[in-house]
């Protein structure tokens, strides 16, 4: 046996079972690999499903989306990807990222969309009642697959309503100059018996926040993998070479008092009035109109009129009139005469999915 004193730092290596010559500091956490249509790939990976379950929500009939291809491109590569006839829709994101982006929705599959909207009815034609449909549809859709963004990326991510643009090119909806840098994913989305491919594509402003949030969350997890865990006293301590080790002194521990906490009686809170945001549009003055009919005439019968002239309405006698606020079918009621005025009593309350098969 030695009887010299080991020094304090061998002691500090058997406590923690490493050899003095033997000690390492922690490996560095791993790069996160991946370039950024990779990352984006993974920041959307949850879009497809859940604005497809928004469009089942609103359409009533199941839907179902896949994520395609992420490329990085540009708006002229872009013009070689979205041939044939196509339908923009821009939305803008005003929290949790910043900038525009877009749908490029091809027309066969936007009018899916609408007759899904519609109840399996087809559209006549690709008027405004028709594009309100596929607003709908769109805006749905995106709030829904952002949600999930925001989820992935620890903070809320909105953007307004999306606003469909009926022009040809990518370059003329947006803007953007032919050499702009923008992400282009695909989303293959089933409706039905139908099924089609439509883009979301944004520029970088928006997908380069997104990378830089979605590396940065993946080297958080790679550290807090890689970080060693808490060292305990080995067992094998005790096959180490024994040495004398001087005995400190050890002075006898000192008594504590401990008293029992005592908190005083908490007041009880008045109960705090609840605040609805609805009560900040009290005030907000709407058009209420009440519609009686419709017709279409042509400019030649329009000219024709005169005092004595009957225009046919598209009701009959004794129908429902259509009360409508701002230009948008919310009730229909019976016409009644209140002393000298005609008046109308509310009859039926149209809901929102009424609401949207009413655009046909």
């Amino acid at each position: 046996m030695h009887e010299e004193p080991i020094s304090q730092a061998e002691i500090d290596a058997l406590v923690r079972g490493l050899s003095p010559a033997k000690s390492e500091a922690p490996a560095p956490a791993p790069a996160v690999a991946g370039g950024a249509a990779d990352v984006v790939r993974e920041g959307l990976r949850d879009f497809p499903g859940l604005a497809a379950q928004a469009l089942t929500d609103l359409a009533g009939a199941p839907c179902h989306a896949a994520l395609g291809e992420v490329m990085e491109s540009t708006v002229q590569e872009m013009a070689g990807v979205l041939t044939g006839p196509f339908l923009f829709g821009r939305t803008s994101l005003n929290q949790g990222l910043q900038g525009t982006a877009f749908f490029g929705v091809p027309l066969p599959l936007a009018l899916a969309m609408i007759t899904q909207i519609y109840g399996g009815v087809a559209p006549s034609a690709l008027d405004d009642s028709a594009l309100g449909a596929l607003v709908d549809g769109l805006t749905q859709m995106n709030h829904a697959g952002l949600a999930g963004l925001g989820d992935l990326l620890g903070r809320g991510v909105y953007a307004g309503a999306v606003e469909v643009l009926n022009l040809p090119t990518l370059a003329e909806a947006s803007g953007w100059s032919a050499a702009t840098p923008v992400m282009a994913a695909a989303i293959d989305l089933t409706l039905g018996d139908d099924a089609g491919r439509f883009y979301l594509i944004m520029p970088q402003p928006v997908w380069g926040p997104l990378v830089d949030a979605v590396r940065d969350r993946n080297s958080a997890r790679a550290r807090s993998a890689a970080a060693p865990a808490p060292a305990t006293a080995p067992s094998q301590a005790s096959h180490a070479p024994q040495r004398s080790v001087a005995a400190a002194p050890v002075s006898a521990p000192q008594q504590t008092n401990f008293q029992t906490a005592r908190f005083p009686e908490m007041a009880p809170r008045p109960a705090r009035e609840e605040t609805r945001n609805i009560d900040l549009l009290m005030d907000v003055s709407l058009q209420v109109t009440v519609e009686l009919g419709r017709t279409r005439r042509q400019i030649r019968d329009v000219l024709s009129m005169g005092p004595g002239s009957v225009l046919e309405l598209d009701k009959l006698a004794g129908e429902q009139v259509d009360v409508l606020v701002n230009g948008k079918l919310i009730a229909k009621g019976e016409v009644v005469v209140i002393d000298e005025n005609y008046g109308v009593r509310i009859t039926d309350i149209i809901s929102p999915v009424e609401r949207v098969q009413s655009f046909r």
